[in-house]
């Protein structure tokens, strides 16, 4: 990936990445990004580059000095800072949204692995999930190399397709709606919401595949005097 001006800031070659040579710039957000951006493909997405350049523009707002540096919510406060860079430079809604998705959510991929079948399968549903998966390979690669996590989603998108379990919710019947749970006697309130997510979540998971089962299962776990 050609850098333009960014090339005349290089410190080194791409011979520092390995895990050894890398802990000098461990603490250089710049080095770090500019590897990141050197890693992406040619024919990354305008918004994949944007948002591997800010993916970490909110470290400098949350560093703090504890048993060691740390960046907590850095994602969040740079989703922030991102969204406001981009629509000071009049790049469109669109762009924008998915830009500052990658950044709020680029570190989510730490808890892959401890993720229910569901909740996995909802963060893959974020729009253009394949850019979400290039800025975390390209963040790891240009750290500490570890794509542990990566090939976990990888292979995980490869067991849901070859055993035909619905990831997109899009793709998922609805098997109870707002109408159904009126006739069943619960008023209309923030429990419709609860209700029809956990549907969708247990959809997810293939624990619910019909509108008899999925009955049965409200009136088992929500009372008509539920309350979140």
């Amino acid at each position: 990936m050609e850098l333009g001006p960014f090339e005349d800031f290089d410190k080194s070659n791409l011979e520092h990445m390995d895990s050894t040579k890398y802990k000098v710039y461990a603490g250089d957000v710049f080095t770090h990004t500019k590897i990141s951006l050197q890693l992406l493909p040619e024919d990354a997405s305008p918004e994949l580059l944007l948002a591997t350049l800010l993916h970490d523009v909110g470290k400098p707002l949350t560093q703090t000095f504890e048993d060691r540096i740390r960046f907590n919510c850095h994602d969040v406060k740079g989703a922030e800072v991102a969204e406001d860079i981009l629509r000071r430079l009049k790049f469109s809604n669109e762009v924008i949204e998915h830009v500052c998705s990658m950044v709020r959510n680029h570190m989510k991929f730490m808890c892959v692995k401890e993720m229910r079948t569901s909740r996995l399968k909802r963060f893959m549903n974020l729009p253009k999930f394949e850019d979400h998966l290039m800025l975390h390979k390209v963040d790891c690669n240009s750290s500490h190399e570890n794509l542990e996590n990566y090939n976990f989603v990888v292979e995980k998108l490869k067991f849901f397709e070859a055993t035909q379990s619905t990831v997109k919710i899009s793709s998922l019947p609805k098997i109870i709606t707002g109408f159904d749970l009126i006739e069943m006697g619960y008023k209309q309130g923030p429990i419709f919401r609860t209700i029809l997510d956990d549907i969708v979540d247990q959809q997810l998971e293939d624990k619910l595949e019909d509108k008899e089962t999925a009955i049965e299962y409200i009136k088992e776990k929500y009372s008509l005097n539920y309350e979140n």
